[in-house]
């Protein structure tokens, strides 16, 4: 079964998902490709400033997928990241993930002691507050620090949670790009759901008559409307 729905940030979406011609779970290993690009070069390998020119890349990775020299990859790891960054019916790990624990990279790699072996980087994280572990970003405009640590909303917020102002998860919704068909674009949603009524949680729409609140209903517990003669 193929999902048409657009989620995922974007360094990480694959292909398919932007193009929406549905997807199945290889667009996971895309992803994998990407993050493991990532740890080994030191950023996303469809890096852009803007989340448009990003997926334009996305869909374009056979011109945008390059290795830094100066990175020092292995060929495995190359031609690892090359199976998963590619088109789906190439894609490593389409038949079961057994491909991709059998790929030369991981050689030595002992998959069912994984929970017992002591990390490769431990963080060291001194209390609840601590954001040492965060990479710091530098303001643009001296007004959007100050505002973000006053403002009534400040009041909302605990003291750990004002630590991690500018962390908050964005929410995209996905448009037609007009500019490149067959590509979508990204725009933060502005609509907002309605909050549902009492009254329709707890109604019963399937009973003919409308106006009698169904048994055992919280419609029940209401008092009765007073005809015009009691008002």
């Amino acid at each position: 079964m193929l999902a048409y729905s657009t989620v995922g940030t974007p360094d990480y979406i694959a292909p398919e998902v932007l193009l929406k011609k549905g997807y199945g779970m290889e667009c996971d290993w895309w992803s994998i490709g990407a993050i493991m690009y990532e740890m080994l070069v030191g950023y996303p390998p469809f890096y852009s400033d803007d989340p448009m020119s990003t997926c334009r890349k996305i869909v374009n990775w056979r011109n945008h997928l390059k290795f830094p020299e100066e990175a020092k990859l292995s060929p495995e790891a190359k031609y690892l990241i090359s199976k998963l960054l590619c088109n789906v019916d190439q894609r490593l790990g389409t038949k079961g993930v057994d491909e991709i624990k059998a790929h030369p990279w991981f050689e030595g790699t002992e998959w069912e002691k994984l929970y017992q072996m002591k990390a490769a980087f431990i963080p060291e994280v001194n209390d609840e507050l601590d954001t040492q572990n965060f990479e710091k970003f530098e303001e643009a405009d001296d007004q959007i620090q100050t505002s973000a640590k006053s403002g009534p909303w400040r009041k909302m917020l605990s003291s750990k949670d004002i630590n991690f102002v500018g962390y908050t998860y964005k929410n995209f919704e996905i448009v037609n790009d007009h500019q490149l068909p067959g590509i979508a674009e990204l725009k933060k949603k502005s609509t907002k759901s309605e909050r549902p009524s009492i009254k329709s949680l707890f109604e019963d729409e399937s009973v003919e008559a409308p106006n009698q609140p169904v048994k055992g209903s919280f419609l029940s517990l209401l008092p009765p409307k007073l005809d015009a003669s009691e008002q």
